[in-house]
């Protein structure tokens, strides 16, 4: 990943939050004192389960990577009118674009081909005692970069993977919490805050020297969307969406409009959902053919982000809802009245008309949608019940669910091919799904992340603490998991991957690992 970021979830809760998958306040972590060991790869990890995370928070953070903030592992964004909806039938995100120098992996939808963990390298700071409680870390095809907090100032250092040779830490300016750190076109774009005086700012940072090419204080609920050469500032309290580019002085530069009244979204294509992604489904990164969606009084209006051109319009879209995403340009939206809880679906190039795709049972909830293997799940519970059920969504004319599976609780869905990953963080639990709804995986004492739309890798804790962290790979043809080893002294959540590269804060050092080919 790109260490935890923070933005609105694309598969899953409908918000932007912290970093993904693990808040500072709630840390998530199966962390074992003993992690297992890969001669005995059928034991579990001893240790206990995660920390509970299920509360989000009541602020709208940046984006994920690529996305100029993004969420730490297992955080539920909280239900505000800004919404970064997914999208795509089959898998996650990172940031690619054929054209652009941020090439992360090689194959997304197919598998990697795993191997033991490689003796790690690192490159140390130039300071003692670093504190990486609050770093952030992010990866392209050549460097890794590591950004912490010291004193009252946030510093960044890289290193070139391949040589081990450092680029120089440099200071950013001040700053109490990092919220996301993402690489762009010879880019990073870094967002931090500060508590006294509350702030947050964004930072865009050359790449190869790490000095800031220009920075700006954004609003209270302003979040950023990150695309490979441009960043969006869109500010709900303003109605506002502003189009920056990251080579230039900060400026708006062609697309600086208001929309009173209306809510965003951020509609990402099926090629980003094959990456990189949290362990709650959200996208390392993102590449540049999104949309973004305004909606208002029930129309939701589909825009080009790149020039601000309105792409096309859907009516009767409902004003309100609980949950809402976008995956091959159908709208789906969760509704309650009266009668209880539906799913509807809209075709947002105006071909098909609007339907109700399901409706749930008297005194039963739904409450999240996610994209999923082969379409959208969307997360159920029952008045006075335990537990959730995941549902599958019909993807034809029909109203019968692909499949269902009862789990104890979801943090995180994550389409990995037509399979389906389920994570309950509280528990440390792991579920794959296939296409035909068989259990093709069901582990206690491991969290899911995706590689590829093929690969996962599978962790025996994800906190926020130093430790040892016993690491496998999952194969989805086969269904089939093999030890990598244990990677030490290491903070799990602050961590980020390619789909050949580990890297995390370790040792008060920045390493690396390869884990594939």
């Amino acid at each position: 990943m790109t260490s935890p970021q923070e933005p609105t979830n694309p598969t899953g809760p409908t918000q932007p939050g912290d970093p993904v998958g693990v808040t500072d306040d709630s840390p998530w972590q199966a962390a074992p004192a003993d992690p297992w060991a890969h001669e005995a790869p059928i034991e579990p990890w001893a240790g206990p389960g995660l920390a509970p995370t299920t509360g989000g928070i009541d602020t709208v953070d940046e984006a994920h990577p690529a996305v100029a903030s993004a969420p730490l592992p297992g955080q539920r964004p909280n239900r505000r009118r800004l919404l970064v909806i997914g999208a795509a039938a089959v898998a996650l995100v990172l940031v690619a674009a054929a054209a652009t120098a941020v090439v992360w992996w090689r194959s997304r939808d197919g598998a990697v081909t795993f191997h033991q963990l490689s003796n790690p390298k690192s490159v140390g700071t130039d300071e003692e005692n670093p504190s990486f409680y609050y770093a952030r870390t992010a990866v392209t095809d050549k460097r890794g970069y590591l950004a912490w907090i010291s004193g009252d100032n946030v510093r960044i250092l890289g290193a070139e993977l391949a040589t081990e040779a450092p680029v120089k830490p440099v200071t950013v300016g001040p700053g109490d919490e990092i919220r996301s750190l993402v690489p762009v076109d010879d880019a990073l774009v870094l967002v931090l805050s500060t508590y006294s005086p509350s702030s947050r700012a964004i930072y865009v940072i050359d790449a190869a020297t790490l000095k800031t090419r220009w920075h700006r204080t954004l609003g209270a609920d302003e979040w950023v969307e990150t695309f490979p050469s441009y960043v969006l500032l869109i500010d709900p309290d303003a109605d506002r969406v502003r189009k920056v580019d990251v080579k230039g002085d900060g400026s708006a530069d062609g697309w600086n409009q208001q929309f009173a009244g209306a809510s965003f979204r951020v509609a990402y294509p099926t090629g980003d959902l094959s990456a990189p992604a949290w362990v709650n489904g959200w996208p390392l990164a993102a590449t540049a053919d999104r949309s973004l969606l305004i909606s208002k009084d029930s129309v939701v209006d589909v825009y080009d982000p790149a020039t601000g051109e309105k792409r096309n319009s859907i009516n009767g879209v409902p004003s309100s809802s609980n949950s809402a995403l976008v995956v091959d340009n159908v709208y789906y939206a969760v509704r309650s009245d009266l009668d209880g809880y539906q799913v509807q679906a809209f075709d947002l190039t105006g071909k098909k008309q609007p339907t109700t795709i399901y409706t749930a049972e008297p005194k039963v909830y739904l409450n999240d949608l996610y994209a999923c293997g082969g379409g959208v799940c969307v997360t159920q519970t029952t008045l006075g019940g335990t537990g959730t059920k995941v549902i599958a969504l019909p993807t034809g004319d029909g109203t019968k669910p692909r499949w269902t599976l009862d789990v104890s609780d979801v943090d995180g869905i994550t389409p990995i091919g037509e399979d389906t990953m389920i994570v309950d963080t509280t528990k440390a639990h792991t579920w794959i799904v296939g296409k035909d709804g068989t259990v093709r995986y069901d582990r206690e004492a491991r969290l899911g992340t995706r590689v590829t739309g093929g690969s996962v890798l599978l962790w025996s804790g994800l906190g926020t603490s130093a430790e040892s962290v016993g690491l496998e790979g999952y194969t989805v043809a086969d269904a089939s998991a093999q030890p990598l080893g244990t990677a030490d002294d290491i903070l799990a959540a602050r961590c980020t991957w390619s789909t050949t590269v580990l890297l995390c804060p370790a040792g008060g050092n920045l390493a690396w690992w390869t884990f594939a080919d």
